[in-house]
């Protein structure tokens, strides 16, 4: 999933990355942007990230603070956006992904590989025992619904790819609809 990630975003410039955590992503994603953007609610992982990225002397990225409902940032600012493994998580979808359109520019990419949930029933069973001892899963995606909820909300769909694993992951690329309207 890294991998694909970094292929998609490889030589943009302003890049924002949303739920950055521990680092996961943005680790290697610093390498190949210009200026990376990090983000994520909880001081505790921007600090874990921040000693991450100190170690590793990468000067072209900043780590913030920021709720995906209320980017504090100007409309279309950034190159590409990054929500890795968050989109299931949101419990309002339309409204974060209101927010990441408004941020990025119109020839812009959005790249959200994300835990599909219902890609089989097998994934389903094993989600549903994960929600059990409190993974807070709201949404239980598969390639199929993803994309469409991605459609439904102002992307077009580039790319889709599917990360094996016992929770496969649902790799979407993805731009701003021309001419999109809610």
């Amino acid at each position: 999933m890294v991998r694909l990630v970094t292929e998609d975003v490889r030589g943009r410039n302003k890049v924002l990355e949303i739920a950055a955590g521990t680092g996961l992503v943005t680790i290697e994603v610093v390498k190949v942007v210009s200026e990376l953007t990090a983000t994520d609610l909880s001081p505790d992982m921007l600090s874990i990230l921040s000693t991450r990225l100190a170690e590793n002397n990468h000067a072209n990225v900043q780590t913030e603070i920021a709720d995906v409902m209320s980017l504090q940032y100007s409309d279309q600012t950034f190159d590409a956006v990054i929500a890795a493994n968050i989109l299931h998580l949101l419990p309002d979808l339309p409204g974060a992904l209101r927010q990441i359109r408004r941020v990025l520019k119109p020839d812009g990419i959005l790249c959200v590989p994300t835990f599909a949930h219902g890609q089989s029933p097998w994934t389903q069973v094993v989600s549903r025992a994960m929600a059990v001892v409190g993974f807070p899963v709201v949404a239980r995606f598969d390639g199929e619904s993803f994309q469409k909820v991605l459609q439904e909300n102002g992307f077009e769909v580039i790319n889709e790819r599917i990360v094996p694993g016992l929770l496969p992951i649902v790799h979407v690329t993805a731009k701003p609809m021309e001419g999109w309207k809610e």
